[in-house]
């Protein structure tokens, strides 16, 4: 239970720090994303170590998910981390910033919270024990309450065009358009040479 617990800790440290971009702007506040990151990350680490010690789960399942939950850590570091301008984004209290809409944030308007499920998810099934699925479902349910926040009262009060953004991107679930318009995006970046 102090999985779960961590968890609901971390995402009530995200919700803070969005509430402080658009109403307090406290510096100490605005580490708080940082600071839930880690708790969510180190809670996750610490759960999944335990259960693979405990459990051992076949050479199998540890390649194979192994592998696919790898892919998916990169993808929502990416997301998170590189896709957005970091300083804009995790270090300023710029006073609303253009909303980003290229590369992976034209799938859909929270890629992250799609990574982050399947992250969650291969985990569970690479240890195979309900509590790593627990984790999965209580923090995936979590972070839909969180990002259907942001949609619906940060980035609007935050972001500069994102009602326009959200009439034109797909919430969480892509679809062929903006599927088409990603890999458009990424097929420019690499004919152009360009750095994403």
């Amino acid at each position: 239970m102090s999985y779960l617990a961590a968890g609901v800790i971390a995402f009530g440290m995200y919700l803070l720090y969005d509430l402080n971009s658009f109403t307090w702007k406290n510096r100490i506040l605005h580490t708080f994303f940082l600071i839930g990151s880690v708790i969510l990350a180190v809670s996750t680490a610490v759960c999944f170590m335990t259960l693979v010690k405990a459990y051992g789960p076949p050479v199998w399942r540890i390649v194979i998910f192994g592998a696919l939950a790898v892919s998916q850590a990169a993808l929502l570091v990416y997301t998170l981390f590189f896709a957005l301008p970091f300083e804009k984004t995790y270090t300023r209290l710029e006073e609303n910033p253009p909303v980003y809409t290229e590369g992976v944030y034209s799938l859909c308007r929270h890629p992250g919270v799609v990574w982050f499920f399947f992250l969650y998810l291969f985990l569970a099934l690479l240890t195979g024990q309900r509590l790593m699925m627990a984790v999965c479902i209580c923090y995936s349910g979590l972070n839909v309450l969180y990002v259907w926040f942001q949609d619906r009262v940060t980035f609007r009060r935050t972001l500069s065009g994102y009602e326009a953004y959200q009439r034109e991107t797909p919430f969480l679930i892509p679809n062929g358009k903006s599927i088409r318009k990603c890999a458009g995006y990424f097929r420019t970046v690499e004919e152009d040479g360009d750095e994403i």
